[in-house]
């Protein structure tokens, strides 16, 4: 006996067809990009216009051999200033901290109110110290921002200290103009501040900073030191705290 119901779709093939659907809504599109990619890529090459990977890989290990390779005990130790420089912290501490800083590096900026408030809870057990590293590749005024900085510094500590708070909450506004006005509110004596500046006179405490940081392998900013270990980037409050408990834990009782 044959039934009269009409047969059902297979279930297979409709499991099929969506399948079908979704590979292409969904890898097609990004294996077309690629593809394309790959084809300009390669294009570029052909014509000049795109480093090939091999340069590449050279490029970047030079770099790596620059900033990493010949550095010395005595690099490491030219690190803490032995001038004028911006210092928080306890010279009886066990741990110094040195900070490789450009005023107008985003990155630098995210450092500058952790910095702060992790030396404030660390009290005497730690030193900091702030060295400058303008990248004026990057950011053209950077040397005149640090000028400045070293400018109000002369006068005191805490007018430096409330003049880099300024710089880093306004990072957009550093004109001579910004940069003088900032003095004036740190509390800075503006002939003072004025005098120094016009003269140039911390240009070549930078240019030392600079190359100190460089024979020590700093590449970019922010760079930190921790009794000479090396950490590169922009640190948050919690990994600061972190890496200097670890050091203080583990200086003998």
């Amino acid at each position: 006996m044959v039934s009269d119901t009409p047969s059902t779709p297979r279930r297979p093939r409709r499991f099929l067809k969506w399948l079908l659907v979704i590979f292409a809504i969904v890898v097609v599109p990004p294996v077309t990009w690629f593809v394309v990619q790959v084809a300009v890529y390669y294009g570029n090459i052909k014509s000049g216009t795109q480093k090939n990977i091999r340069e590449m890989h050279l490029e970047a290990s030079i770099s790596k051999t620059i900033a990493n390779t010949s550095v010395t005990r005595e690099d490491l130790a030219r690190l803490p200033p032995t001038g004028l420089a911006p210092e928080l912290g306890s010279r009886d501490a066990r741990v110094t901290v040195v900070a490789f800083l450009d005023y107008q590096c985003p990155f630098s900026k995210k450092s500058a109110d952790p910095i702060r408030r992790v030396m404030l809870a660390m009290g005497d057990r730690v030193r900091m110290f702030i060295r400058d590293f303008p990248i004026p590749e990057l950011h053209p005024t950077a040397v005149e921002s640090a000028l400045a900085a070293n400018c109000v510094l002369e006068q005191s500590q805490d007018a430096y200290w409330r003049f880099y708070e300024l710089l880093f909450a306004e990072q957009d506004m550093q004109s001579s103009e910004d940069l003088r006005a900032k003095a004036e509110l740190a509390g800075a004596r503006v002939r003072d501040y004025d005098a120094c500046v016009s003269k140039g006179r911390y240009r070549d405490k930078i240019k030392d900073d600079v190359t100190v940081g460089r024979n020590a392998g700093v590449q970019g900013t922010p760079t930190f030191f921790v009794n000479g270990m090396k950490f590169e980037g922009a640190l948050d409050e919690k990994r600061l705290t972190a890496i200097l408990t670890a050091f203080l834990d583990r200086l003998p009782k």
